[in-house]
């Protein structure tokens, strides 16, 4: 009933699109860094509550305290803002419908003709039916973003390299005097196998055949 004023209304829906594009892409930025800040976070937890009695003999409670804050204020940065992402993609989606109510109105008021309250009330009712659906859309495209986040996550694990299994040789006779484990002066340790820096270095140790260490 709003003849070619119609396709003005469509064209701006049709444009609302590379914006929701957008809203998915930095989505799933956030998320992807924020599982990743997550697990960060509770690898360090989890290595505070497994060796508590050693963190508490040598009073590491503040060191671990800070590492465990630095990575949450982190993620909780993140979070913050992929809600205040989440906030601004529900508002686009709200005015959307009534936007282009409006500016439909508008251009079949100015160029066309009167309008008068059946193809008002009519025009109205077309709308709100593409309202629920777009509505909606927010809750789908943040499903949609962490689904793939998540499954990005399982394809890294399921097809990370398979660690070879080494062999350990029994100490032989007659060499009390070597080593029973040793570990090079300039050895480097890390929690991932991708990971650049190293967690820990400089570790070399030497334990003779039943020596006592803890």
């Amino acid at each position: 009933q709003l003849q070619w004023a119609t396709f003005v209304g469509v064209v701006m829906l049709a444009g609302s699109v590379p914006v929701q594009k957008s809203f998915i892409g930095k989505s799933m930025k956030i998320f992807r860094a924020s599982a990743k800040t997550t697990d960060e976070r509770l690898k360090y937890q989890n290595e505070l509550f497994g060796n508590m009695n050693v963190v508490k003999m040598y009073a590491w409670e503040d060191s671990f305290e800070d590492r465990v804050q630095k990575v949450r204020t982190e993620e909780l940065d993140l979070l913050w803002k992929g809600k205040m992402l989440q906030i601004w993609n529900s508002f686009f989606i709200t005015a959307i419908p009534i936007l282009v109510t409006v500016v439909t109105f508008a251009v079949y008021s100015i160029w066309i003709g009167e309008m008068d309250a059946e193809k008002a009330f009519t025009s109205i009712a077309y709308f709100a039916v593409l309202r629920y659906p777009l509505i909606q859309l927010p809750s789908v495209i943040n499903m949609i973003a962490n689904a793939q986040v998540m499954v990005k996550r399982l394809e890294d694990f399921l097809m990370a390299d398979v660690l070879e299994e080494t062999p350990f040789h029994a100490l032989p006779e007659g060499k009390e005097n070597t080593p029973a484990v040793s570990i090079h002066p300039k050895a480097e340790f890390a929690w991932n196998i991708d990971q650049t820096d190293s967690s820990l270095s400089k570790a070399g140790i030497d334990i003779s055949p039943g020596q006592f260490v803890s």
